[in-house]
């Protein structure tokens, strides 16, 4: 794979590891986005902080800075909608810590209820949970779906059949936060707060707010499911308020549900000078 020069100072900040919903390890992204000629990544796990001096190692080994980030996740209780805020360059975890530990902990619990009855209606193979359970002890739809792969009821991981496996009773169900509330505890962290892929969620109408409140420091313009007209609007949107605009490919590797890549979505090098300074 050569390498694409014009990526050197610009960054893919929303990156899905094995420490939650991602396929590979930290090693190997960080391997991908160095063949990309990436300058910056940001690995942003769900509700979850790595290990600081974990990183620093990786960044000496691969010559690319890590941001320091998660993708927390909140609700939207006026819409009673979900809503995703990635996090980055946070000076300290305790205030925010708590709140993960609680969504990492209902998440935990859910999941292994669920993974109980689907055991109990399918001819699969709980062990293997074991195996592909995410590295901070969670278990994610992901890694439930690639057992189903493994005992051949799927020939891939994300596609239709996660509404087969996962109705009625068998949905992992977490605790998400009050958006506000973590937002400012984000501010208080000493970190810049960005509202993740609107389109996903549809938090267009929340994100107008937010800015109107001034409680958001950017927002993800460059993400695979944002279309054009999507771009467009959120570029305009952050460039009239003056919010970072970032991008990412919101990587998940072989659980992506169509095909990303590392650097297929990025944040300009402008962004990133304002989210590390």
């Amino acid at each position: 794979m050569e390498t694409v020069k014009n990526l050197k100072g610009c960054g893919d900040l929303h990156l899905h590891s094995r420490f939650s919903d991602g396929s590979l390890d930290v090693e190997n992204i960080m391997f991908l986005a160095a063949k990309v000629g990436l300058g910056y990544i940001s690995i942003t796990d769900h509700d979850y902080f790595n290990d600081l001096n974990y990183f620093k190692k990786l960044e000496d080994e691969y010559k690319i800075k890590i941001i320091f980030g998660a993708e927390l996740s909140c609700m939207d209780f006026k819409r009673n909608r979900k809503v995703h805020i990635l996090c980055y360059n946070i000076k300290t975890t305790d205030l925010l810590k708590p709140f993960c530990e609680e969504s990492l902990k209902t998440r935990r619990d859910s999941a292994k209820k669920v993974l109980n009855s689907l055991s109990e209606q399918y001819n699969i193979i709980p062990e293997l949970i074991e195996k592909y359970k995410s590295k901070n002890g969670c278990i994610f739809e992901t890694n439930i779906l690639r057992i189903f792969a493994e005992c051949g009821y799927s020939n891939k991981v994300c596609g239709d059949f996660y509404n087969v496996v996962f109705k009625g009773e068998n949905k992992i169900n977490f605790i998400h936060h009050d958006v506000r509330k973590i937002l400012k505890l984000i501010r208080e962290s000493g970190g810049k707060s960005v509202l993740a892929h609107p389109r996903v969620h549809d938090s267009f109408d929340l994100l107008n707010e937010l800015v109107l409140e001034k409680l958001l420091d950017g927002v993800e313009v460059w993400h695979p499911k944002n279309n054009d007209e999507d771009r467009k609007y959120l570029y305009d949107i952050a460039a009239k308020n003056d919010l970072i605009a970032t991008g990412g490919t919101d990587f998940h590797g072989l659980y992506n549900s169509s095909v990303v890549r590392i650097g297929d979505c990025f944040t300009p090098n402008l962004y990133i000078n304002r989210i590390l300074n």
